[in-house]
C-alpha cells in the first residue's frame, strides 16, 4: 500500500464533514434538509422536475427541520412526441372550460411540468380547480403563492391555501403546513402546532413528514429528546425509502452522532442509502470497503463507490478518487486521472492540492516541459 493513504483515510468522508451538523447551517439539505416541507415543491437545483409529485429543496437553517428532493419515477401518460402536451393541452382546456374541475388540475400540471413550460398558466388553472375545492389545487397554489412560482410570494396566503387543503385531507398540505408553524412562514411561530400537522401528514403515510419527526425527537425541539423515537421515525420514513432518514439511520450507526457505532446496522444503511444515490454514503461506504471496515476489503468497490460520489461532486470522495489513481487501488493506476481528480478536489481540500503538487512535481523536467507518462 502507498505509505502516503494514511492521508486519506481513518473515516474521512464522515469526519471531514463531521457532518454538517456543525458547518453546514446554510446548507443542511444534504444532512437535515433532506426531508421535505411538502410534495410537489420545485427541483431548482436539476432545473427540470423529476416528478409528478415535485419536491422544493430549501436551503437548511440553524436548528430547523429542513426539506430535500427525494426521487420518484415520473408516471406520465404522454406521448413521447414533442408536439404532445401541446395536443394534451387542447383536449384538457376543452374538458376544463365546460367545468371538469380534475381536467384544469391536470392542465395546470400539464403547463407546471411538460414543454414548453408556462408557470403563470399553470397556477391560473390550478387556482380555477383549487377554488372549486380540489384540495390537489389548493396545495399546488399554497405553493406557488410560498415560492413565488408563477404568481409574488405571498407565505401568508399561502398558508391559507395550505389550511384548505390540509382541512381536506392533503397530506402535502399537512407537511407544509406543520413546516409553515414550525418556522412562522406566513403564520406566528408554533412549533407544537407545527408538529401536530407533521404527525397527521405522517399518519397519512407521507415520508417527509416522519423524517422531519425523527429531526424533532433527534433534537428534543417542543418535546422530550429520545433516540429511540427519532430512530423509531426515521425507520418509518426510510421504509419508505425516503432518503435523508436512511442516511441519518446510517449516520447514528456509524457512531458520528451520540450513540455508540454498530457497524453491522451501519453497513446496512449506508448501502442503502448509496444506492439510493446519497453521495457521502457513497463515500463513506468506499471507506469502510477500503479498510475492510464492518464488510470484506475490496478495493475495486472501494473505488466505485468513490466514484459514484465524485461523481455527484462530493469533493472528499474526488480526493479519494484521484489518490486511488495514483496509486492503482481498485483501478488502474494513471497519473492523468490522478490529477484530473485532485484538481477537482483541490479547491475545498487542502490534503488535495498537496497530492496534487507531489503528483505534478516529478513530471514537470527541467526545460518545463511534461514527461510523456505524465500525459495519460
Amino acid at each position: 500500500m502507498d505509505p502516503n493513504r494514511g492521508e486519506q483515510l481513518i473515516r474521512q468522508c464522515s469526519t471531514v464533514t463531521k457532518f454538517r451538523k456543525e458547518t453546514l447551517s446554510n446548507t443542511e439539505a444534504v444532512a437535515e434538509g433532506v426531508c421535505d416541507s411538502g410534495v410537489h415543491k420545485r427541483q431548482h437545483t436539476k432545473g427540470a422536475r423529476k416528478s409528478t409529485k415535485r419536491k422544493h429543496e430549501r436551503v437548511g437553517r440553524e436548528g430547523s427541520v429542513t426539506r430535500k428532493a427525494t426521487k420518484k419515477k415520473v408516471t406520465r401518460a404522454v406521448a413521447t412526441s414533442a408536439s404532445a402536451p401541446v395536443v394534451l393541452r387542447g383536449a384538457l382546456r376543452e374538458r376544463a372550460q365546460s367545468g371538469d374541475v380534475e381536467a384544469a388540475y391536470q392542465l395546470g400540471r400539464s403547463y407546471d411540468l411538460d414543454a414548453p413550460k408556462n408557470s403563470r398558466q399553470a397556477v391560473g388553472w390550478y387556482l380555477k380547480a383549487a377554488t372549486r375545492g380540489y384540495a390537489a389545487a389548493q396545495n399546488m397554489v399554497g405553493e406557488a403563492l410560498r415560492d413565488g412560482h408563477g404568481v409574488r410570494k405571498n407565505a401568508r396566503e399561502a398558508v391559507r391555501w395550505f389550511q384548505k387543503a390540509a382541512a381536506a385531507g392533503q397530506a402535502e398540505a399537512m407537511l407544509s403546513l406543520g413546516y409553515a408553524y414550525f418556522h412562522g412562514e406566513g403564520v406566528r411561530r408554533d412549533r407544537a402546532l407545527g408538529i401536530k400537522w407533521y404527525r397527521a401528514a405522517a399518519r397519512e403515510g407521507d415520508a417527509s413528514a416522519m423524517c422531519n419527526l425523527g429531526h424533532v425527537y433527534r433534537r428534543g425541539e417542543d418535546v422530550p429528546a429520545s433516540w429511540s423515537r427519532a430512530i423509531t421515525w426515521y425507520e418509518k420514513a426510510a421504509a419508505k425509502d425516503h432518503v435523508a432518514a436512511v442516511s441519518w439511520l446510517a449516520r447514528i450507526f456509524d457512531g458520528l452522532e451520540e450513540l455508540p457505532s454498530d457497524a453491522q446496522r451501519a453497513v446496512h444503511w449506508l448501502q442503502r442509502a448509496a444506492r439510493l444515490g446519497d453521495s457521502q454514503a457513497q463515500c463513506n461506504l468506499g471507506v469502510r470497503y477500503h479498510e475492510g471496515d464492518g464488510v470484506r476489503k475490496n478495493l475495486v468497490k472501494a473505488a466505485h463507490w468513490y466514484r459514484a460520489s465524485a461523481e455527484q461532486g462530493e469533493s472528499w470522495a474526488q480526493y479519494l478518487m484521484g489518490l486511488s489513481y495514483r496509486s492503482g487501488d481498485g483501478v488502474r493506476r494513471n497519473r492523468y486521472h490522478a490529477r484530473s481528480w485532485l484538481e477537482k478536489a483541490a479547491p475545498q481540500h487542502p490534503q488535495a492540492a498537496k497530492a496534487l503538487q507531489r503528483l505534478v512535481r516529478p513530471c514537470a523536467r527541467s526545460d518545463g516541459t511534461t514527461r510523456p507518462e505524465c500525459q495519460g
